[in-house]
C-alpha cells in the first residue's frame, strides 16, 4: 500500500481505506470497502454490495446500513447503476437516490457516475475491477467509477472526467484522482486477444508484462495515464498499489476465487 497517500479508518468491525488528500477536504466523505464487517456468509463473507452475487437482498441492504452508519451517510441516498463494462457516465442527482427502491430502478448502461449535489452518494462496486474516484474541490464536483478491463480499455475514467469539465465546468487542473485497490500488474494475466485490445486502444505495448511467455496488464499505469490525459496533474493523482487478488483475508478477488465472491464498494459523497 503507498501508505504516504492513504490511510485505513476503523468504525466497529468496518475498514475503510482513504485517500488522504480527499480526506483534507471536510464537505466530502469518501472511502473504498474491504470485505470485513457484514453479514454476508460464505463466498460473499462479509461486507458483500453485490446484489448479483450468492448472497441474499437483505444481507446486501444490512451491509449499505451498516457502511452508510460508519461512513455518516443515509444509505438511502445511494445511487445505484447498473454497471456493463462500458465507457458511458450518468449525470446522477438526488432524483437518482434509492429512497427505499434500492437498486430495482438502477440505470442500466453505465459504468461511471458524475454530480454536483449534496447528499447524493455515488458508488462503484468491484471485485478486481480499478475504483476510481474524482474530485474537483474547487467547483465541488465528484466522481465514482466502475473501470474493468474493457472499460479500461474504453477508457471510461477519461470519459468521466471529461464529462466533469463538459457538464460543469472543472478544471482538470483542480482535479483530484484516486484509484482504490485492484487486481495487480503481477496477476492479471491475459490472453494476447485482451493484449491486443490494450495496444489498440492505447498504442503500445508497455501495460504488458511478459513473463513466463505470459501477458499481464498494469491497471494501475493505465488509470494514471487516462488520469493524465485527462489533464490532471501529477501530483494530483493517488494510487493505493493494493491487489485485490494477494489480499484474501481483506479484499474480494473474482479472479483468485473463481466468481465465488463478494464485492467492494468505492463511494463519495459531498455533504
Amino acid at each position: 500500500m503507498n501508505e504516504d497517500d492513504f490511510s485505513y479508518t476503523k468504525s466497529g468491525n468496518l475498514a475503510i481505506l482513504t485517500c488522504n488528500a480527499f480526506s483534507a477536504y471536510p464537505f466530502v466523505r469518501h472511502g473504498f470497502t474491504t470485505r470485513t464487517g457484514g453479514v454476508s456468509a460464505g463466498g460473499c463473507a462479509s461486507l458483500n454490495f453485490s446484489w448479483k452475487r450468492k448472497d441474499t437482498a437483505e444481507n446486501v441492504k444490512e451491509n449499505c446500513r451498516r457502511l452508510a452508519k460508519a461512513m455518516n451517510f443515509q444509505s438511502d441516498h445511494i445511487v445505484f447503476i447498473e454497471q456493463t463494462h462500458s465507457a458511458n457516465v450518468y449525470y446522477a442527482g438526488q432524483r437518482d437516490r434509492h429512497d427505499g427502491a434500492w437498486w430495482t430502478k438502477a440505470p442500466k448502461g453505465y459504468d461511471a457516475s458524475v454530480t454536483n449535489e449534496a447528499q447524493t452518494v455515488l458508488i462503484a462496486r468491484v471485485a478486481d475491477c480499478m475504483p476510481v474516484l474524482l474530485l474537483d474541490p474547487v467547483k465541488g464536483v465528484i466522481s465514482a467509477v466502475h473501470s474493468g478491463w474493457r472499460s479500461t480499455a474504453g477508457k471510461v475514467i477519461l470519459e468521466a472526467a471529461a464529462a466533469m469539465q463538459r457538464e460543469y465546468g472543472c478544471n482538470p487542473q483542480d482535479l483530484l484522482g484516486a484509484i482504490g485497490p485492484c487486481i495487480g500488474p503481477d496477476c492479471f494475466c491475459v490472453g494476447e486477444e485482451v493484449a491486443d485490445i490494450f495496444f489498440n486502444s492505447f498504442g503500445s505495448r508497455k501495460y504488458q508484462q511478459c513473463r513466463d511467455d505470459k501477458l499481464y496488464i498494469d491497471l494501475w499505469r493505465c488509470g494514471e495515464d487516462q488520469l493524465k490525459d485527462a489533464g490532471l496533474l501529477k501530483e494530483h493523482i493517488y494510487t493505493a498499489e493494493i491487489c485485490t487478488h494477494c489480499e484474501p483475508e481483506r479484499y474480494f478477488s473474482h479472479r483468485r476465487d473463481r466468481g465465488e465472491t463478494g464485492a467492494m464498494l468505492a463511494v463519495i459523497e459531498l455533504c
